[in-house]
């Protein structure tokens, strides 16, 4: 066997070892960032997890001050009640004060004006016996939730303090509702056929928080 061949195969031999080296290496690779991605989940998951227990003890504070919260009187809501909003009549409004053997405060009012624009309000006071009624959103409000497709979106939002969750329809059929608990008591929902932002300064002028005055 002559000095060119030996040469040429310790070229061919030295060619393979530092394939299979450089492929050690770079599984080596892979494995180490799957750990680290591994170590990013577990580390994100106990972060939600202790969210969630923190989300939980709070709940639990809040519904047994709102237990044992007079709740309000129809008084007290017919004296809020605007009779218009930003131009738009009050048509129709209901009131509740006591539901079967719980007292229970909610009201619902609509507003329309002559070009078909249309405003829903609804709120539930979470006091004494609305407490079983709100403590649902109470937990699903404190989610961060952005979900989107070609119809429109469904997302948690921060409007002035407040924890909102929005659901959109895009045009021709546009229309917004919009739901939070406000002071960790009164659970409002707002609808109507505009843009969020449009339907958020409507709910500005409403001043609910006067409600808990």
């Amino acid at each position: 066997m002559n000095v060119r061949y030996l040469s040429f195969l310790l070229i061919i031999g030295l060619s393979s070892c530092d394939f299979g080296v450089m492929d050690k290496v770079n599984e080596a690779k892979k494995s180490i960032k799957e750990v680290k991605q591994s170590v990013k989940t577990v580390k994100k998951t106990a972060e939600n997890l202790s969210d969630l227990s923190k989300t939980a003890v709070d709940f639990e504070k809040t519904a047994k001050i709102l237990k044992d919260t007079k709740p309000l009187t129809k008084e007290k809501m017919k004296a809020w009640m605007p009779t218009e909003l930003d131009g738009m009549k009050r048509d129709t409004f209901s009131l509740t004060a006591k539901l079967g053997v719980a007292d229970i405060a909610s009201l619902n009012m609509t507003f329309a004006d002559d070009k078909k624009n249309k405003v829903e309000v609804k709120i539930v006071d979470g006091a004494g016996g609305g407490t079983a009624l709100i403590s649902p959103f109470l937990m699903v409000q404190k989610m961060q939730m952005d979900v989107e497709n070609e119809k429109g979106y469904q997302r948690t939002e921060k409007l002035d303090g407040n924890n909102v969750l929005i659901e959109y329809k895009n045009p021709p059929k546009e229309k917004t509702s919009m739901k939070y608990v406000l002071n960790d008591r009164f659970l409002v929902e707002i609808d109507g056929k505009m843009n969020p932002k449009d339907l958020w300064a409507l709910h500005n002028k409403l001043n609910i928080a006067k409600l808990a005055d």
